[in-house]
């Protein structure tokens, strides 16, 4: 059998520079979104901040559109990656493991000011309507809550009459309600409403929450 012939040396030096090209029209991208929001971006604008020509941009993406997914794929990316550190780091205990997902997303949020222009409404309802990075995004989340509490159940922490997915999913969504309010207003959620709302949503699913139901119906 033959062996495969390596690359001419200008093809093996083009992969290289067009992945810095990629970084860099990313990078710009972000900027450029985090400035102007998606409606308002251009692909020239884009193109100028990377240091690179149009061409050389629809070589890496399709359209604004495309980038634009690209980018908040690389935000959601980094921030499952800071919720996931969050838990790593907090005390273990089911309760602790979901603050620090409600209010680390939070703090991740007020922290990066250009997610206010980034997930607009009008972004939102694009990439839900026509892209699946934000359906990932939101099954990533709900994913890592459900973990926690099969954890949680295996501790006799959390409530096991519900299933672990509807919990995961009621969890979710409020986790993103406050983050969107927060992004929205441009107005940070206060700390001692983002504890309180912490402690409610583990006192949701808490193992106590089953003997609190059944006193109810039986009174």
């Amino acid at each position: 059998m033959s062996s495969l012939s390596p690359l001419p040396d200008s093809e093996a030096q083009r992969e290289p520079q067009e992945n810095v090209a990629r970084q860099r029209i990313l990078a710009a991208a972000i900027q450029t979104f985090g400035i102007y929001g998606f409606s308002k971006s251009t692909v020239q604008e884009i193109a100028t901040a990377a240091h690179v020509s149009k061409p050389l941009f629809y070589r890496q993406f399709k359209n604004k559109q495309d980038v634009f997914e690209a980018v908040i794929e690389q935000v959601f990316n980094d921030w499952l990656e800071a919720m996931t550190e969050q838990v790593a780091q907090s005390e273990g205990t089911t309760a602790e493991a979901l603050r620090a997902i409600f209010v680390g997303e939070l703090e991740y949020a007020q922290a990066r000011p250009f997610l206010n222009r980034l997930l607009t409404r009008d972004s939102q309802l694009l990439l839900s309507t026509q892209s699946d990075v934000w359906h990932r995004a939101c099954d990533s989340l709900r994913e890592l809550i459900a973990q926690i509490l099969r954890r949680g159940i295996e501790a006799g922490e959390v409530r096991a009459d519900v299933p672990v997915e509807h919990m995961a999913d009621l969890l979710t969504e409020i986790n993103f309600v406050y983050t969107n309010r927060q992004l929205e207003t441009g107005v940070g959620i206060g700390s001692e409403l983002a504890e309180n709302i912490s402690r409610c949503l583990f006192g949701a699913v808490a193992a106590g929450s089953t003997r609190d139901a059944r006193v109810r119906k039986g009174s």
